[in-house]
C-alpha cells in the first residue's frame, strides 16, 4: 500500500505478517509474527518470535517458527524459586509454557524426603542419616575409608536427620562410656565386671579371691587376674590363683 501527489510514492508497505497462512505458522506455534522490513522490495523475511516474557529468544525463525527456549516455573513461579533457596532441588519436566503446575521439589542429595509439588515446599522434611550416608559432615566421608564409629567396633547414631554435625558413636554393650559427638567414644571393658566371652564371671569371687583388671581397653582381653585373698599369696591370669 502507498501513494503520492505529484511526486514518487513512498515505499509501498508490505507486512508479509497479515498474510493468513505467514501469521498462521507464527501463531500456531505460540509465537509473534514480525516483519523486520515491511516494504515490496523485501519479500520472505518474515519471522516468527518468541513470546517474552517467559520465553527466552534462542532464535528466530525466518519463514518459520522459532526454537524458543523457556526457563520453566522453577525459575518464574514463586514457590518453586522457594524450592532451590531452601536448599533443595527443582525439576520442570516440560518448561512450554501451557505446562503448568507439574514442577516437582525433591530433597538435595545425600537427604532424602517425600518429593513436594504445588503448595507443599514450606512442609518438606529432608533427612539425612549421617550414619548411613557418605558426605562432607557424615561419619563416613569421600575420603574416609569407613565409617568412623564402626571402623573401631563402635554403634553410630544420628539423633536428629533433619540436622547435620550432631552423629555420635556409642560403647556397644558389654562395653562401657559416654558418647561422643562426631567423634569415637572411649570405650572400657573391665573383664572383673563385664560378661562377655572373655570375662571372668565371677571365677575369682567364687574362689574366694580378688578380680582386678588392669587394662579395661576394650581390645585388651583375657589379662584379668585373680589375686588370693590375706593371709593367702599368690595370682593368676585369667583363671583362679592357687594359694
Amino acid at each position: 500500500t502507498g501513494s503520492a501527489t505529484a511526486a514518487a510514492a513512498s515505499p509501498c508497505v508490505v507486512d508479509e505478517c497479515t498474510t493468513l497462512d505467514n501469521l498462521k505458522t507464527c501463531t500456531d506455534a505460540g509465537q509473534d509474527c514480525v516483519d523486520p522490513n515491511p516494504t515490496l522490495g523485501s519479500r520472505n523475511d518474515w519471522e516468527c518470535h518468541c513470546v517474552v516474557p517467559p520465553a527466552v529468544k534462542a532464535a528466530s525463525g525466518v519463514t518459520r517458527p522459532a526454537v524458543c527456549e523457556y526457563p520453566g516455573e522453577c525459575t518464574t513461579d514463586d514457590e518453586a524459586k522457594r524450592c532451590a533457596l531452601t536448599g533443595h532441588v527443582c525439576d520442570d519436566p516440560n518448561t512450554d509454557p501451557s505446562s503448568v503446575g507439574d514442577w516437582v521439589c525433591s530433597c538435595a542429595p545425600p537427604s532424602s524426603g517425600p518429593n513436594a509439588t504445588v503448595g507443599g515446599v514450606a512442609s518438606m522434611r529432608c533427612e539425612t542419616d549421617e550414619c548411613v550416608v557418605v558426605c562432607p559432615t557424615c561419619a563416613q566421608t569421600a575420603t574416609s575409608p569407613a565409617n568412623l564409629c564402626e571402623s573401631e567396633g563402635q554403634v553410630c547414631e544420628d539423633p536428629d536427620k533433619t540436622k547435620y554435625g550432631d552423629w555420635v558413636c556409642k560403647c556397644p554393650a558389654p562395653w562401657t562410656g559416654a558418647a561422643a559427638r562426631v567423634a569415637a567414644a572411649n570405650c572400657t571393658l573391665d573383664e572383673c565386671v563385664a560378661d562377655c566371652p572373655t570375662c571372668s564371671k565371677k571365677t575369682c569371687e567364687n574362689a574366694g579371691q580378688t578380680c582386678n583388671d588392669p587394662n579395661t581397653g576394650v581390645h585388651s582381653l583375657s589379662d584379668w587376674t585373680c589375686t588370693c585373698a590375706p593371709p593367702g599369696v599368690g595370682s593368676a591370669t585369667a583363671k583362679a590363683a592357687v594359694c
